[in-house]
């Protein structure tokens, strides 16, 4: 039975619930026995990158989103990305080595990635010869970056047709793109009942509803968007997701009273 490698980074929980949604689908069809192994790539990192790389992200697009945005838009240019890449690689290649170890260590027949972090350290293993792997890239964002792309992807999957347009720009053949969407969780795919629901959530029948998402970091003007709701509308019902974000979760909570 051939190995498949699940490998996501925990900068964001898209990434992880991307590619707990594959495992979770390889589980439901072979219930004998696991063919999927699932990791963070961060787990293999120095300590350091593994520190920095979360909490520089979270600098950003919190503090500095101008900056974070200019940068986002220029290291997007092809020839730009030349030149990063590069520099991607070095820094990838100092704080890789447990992971490399690892994966030489390994060897599976397939590796499946949700994060592009990954990409960079597989895709210069299999150019140099040392792993002999299928390489299947999941773009977890709904428009491609250049950051996703790595020279020795076997396959890009992707969410949409204007995401596979993207790749004409970094001249990349439509035949390694194939669009199936983004993965999800099988239990999203299953039918409930709504009353059920709404009686277990004490929501009002009959009100619009409106879920606000700040992701896995409830990152965003949430508490905004909530005011403005109510503004515009007293008899909205919202719900909202705070991801792992506490402080968030306690100034909703506190926002509720005054809701009315």
């Amino acid at each position: 039975m051939k190995k498949i490698l699940i490998i996501y980074a925990s900068a964001g929980v898209g990434h992880m619930k991307a590619a707990l949604a594959i495992k979770k689908t390889f589980d439901e069809l072979h219930p004998d026995g696991a063919v999927a192994q699932m990791i963070d790539a961060l787990d293999y990192m120095t300590g350091h990158f593994r520190k920095s790389y979360v909490s520089y992200y979270l600098l950003m697009i919190r503090r500095l989103s101008n900056l974070w945005g200019l940068f986002y838009f220029v290291t997007n240019n092809p020839y730009v990305n030349v030149l990063v890449a590069r520099v991607r690689r070095y820094v990838n290649w100092l704080h890789s080595r447990r992971f490399v170890a690892f994966l030489l260590e390994t060897r599976p027949d397939v590796v499946i990635t949700t994060h592009f972090l990954a990409n960079e350290v597989v895709s210069n293993l299999k150019a140099k010869g040392l792993i002999n792997t299928r390489l299947i890239t999941v773009v977890t964002d709904y428009r491609l970056h250049a950051f996703w792309l790595a020279s020795n992807v076997d396959l890009y999957i992707v969410g949409s047709e204007e995401a596979a347009g993207d790749f004409r720009s970094f001249w990349i053949r439509r035949a390694h793109v194939k669009v199936l969407g983004i993965p999800v969780e099988p239990e999203f795919t299953r039918g409930l009942d709504r009353e059920r629901l709404r009686d277990r959530l004490n929501l009002k029948k009959g009100p619009l509803t409106i879920l606000a998402v700040g992701g896995g970091f409830g990152i965003g003007p949430i508490e905004k968007i909530i005011n403005i709701l109510n503004d515009v509308d007293k008899s909205i019902q919202a719900l909202v997701v705070c991801g792992h974000n506490d402080s968030l979760r306690q100034r909703i909570e506190a926002l509720k009273s005054g809701l009315r």
